[in-house]
């Protein structure tokens, strides 16, 4: 049995979203737990009661449909321990036990990742500034994540791709799921240019409580999040509030203060979260220590990690 097959059969147990890093700072892998007893299982404070339930009523073979899924499709799946899996994610306390990976998996462990999103109903000022900041930041080599939605997240994508960069999409769903398939001639674009991503497996449908754990991994898997246009019920805010409890670095493009349609990232800027020229400036030279992440990294006596390629402009 493949080390893949455990993580995917922990993440069948404990399902997308658990907080597992206790759990794997315990016993060190997915193979471990499994091959844990019971009791062992049931003494543990990383383990609910009904996650304990959980793992004792899932069979190993649960991961097999998973795994043969992946294989006829060309899918790719990167457990927690694969070395391409995104370094960042591994600091999270809910990070994905598997992706699922559509397309080339990018260098997001040496590339300056940047995650872009914002409202389905974008103004025409919110997609010039999207446009302009995604080609801006791809043409300097970073890496673009967003979501694969209409409005912000197609800007972001398309303008990232069209710079000759790199994009991840982040799914709500589990691939080959027919969902928003207005979008899928951009999916299949993405694929192309970069890959769509996602923790659900194969076939998972997405919903209410989808996204909001998509969310947190575009904001995870980025070390600066851009909040282009977004009122204040906004699902980008959500992004944005998942960013800063990750202690990621957050931007966002003011709007009129006459507008709901910018109130959220308006807000955002009260908040004390950079704007205006910050924003813009990451299209070219920021002044050096200003990379997104560069003064947390800074403040712990690192730089932007072993064998890191910051963007050359950024």
């Amino acid at each position: 049995m493949s080390e893949t097959a455990y993580w995917v059969w922990l993440q069948c147990a404990l399902g997308e979203g658990a907080a597992v890093q206790p759990l794997l700072e315990e016993f060190g892998s997915a193979k471990a737990v499994y091959d844990a007893n019971i009791m062992e299982w049931r003494m543990t404070p990383a383990l609910t009661k009904y996650q304990v339930q959980h793992l004792e009523s899932t069979p190993l073979s649960a991961a097999d449909k998973v795994l043969s899924t992946c294989k006829q499709q060309g899918w790719q799946m990167l457990p927690y321990d694969h070395p391409d899996y995104p370094r960042l994610l591994r600091d999270l306390p809910d990070p994905p036990l598997v992706l699922y990976v559509d397309g080339t998996v990018p260098d997001w462990n040496r590339q300056l990742t940047l995650g872009i999103v914002g409202t389905r109903q974008a103004s025409a000022y919110a997609v010039q500034v999207c446009d302009i900041m995604a080609k801006g930041v791809a043409g300097a080599g970073a890496l673009v994540v967003s979501g694969g939605a209409l409005g912000i997240d197609s800007t972001a994508h398309k303008g990232a791709m069209l710079a000759g960069g790199t994009t991840v999409a982040v799914l709500g769903c589990g691939l080959g799921t027919r969902y928003l398939m207005q979008n899928e001639p951009l999916r299949a674009e993405i694929r192309s240019h970069g890959a769509l991503v996602t923790e659900f497996r194969p076939f998972t449908p997405a919903g209410k409580h989808t996204f909001p754990l998509r969310n947190r991994l575009i904001s995870g898997m980025s070390e600066g999040l851009l909040v282009v246009e977004a009122g204040s019920h906004s699902g980008s805010l959500i992004t944005a509030r998942c960013a800063l409890e990750q202690g990621r670095d957050v931007y966002a493009v003011p709007g009129s203060v006459l507008s709901t349609d910018f109130a959220g990232t308006n807000d955002l800027i009260n908040d004390g979260n950079p704007a205006g020229p910050a924003a813009f400036r990451l299209c070219g030279a920021l002044p050096p220590g200003s990379e997104p992440g560069a003064q947390r990294a800074a403040a712990a006596g690192g730089g932007a990690g072993p064998g890191r390629q910051l963007a050359p402009n950024l």
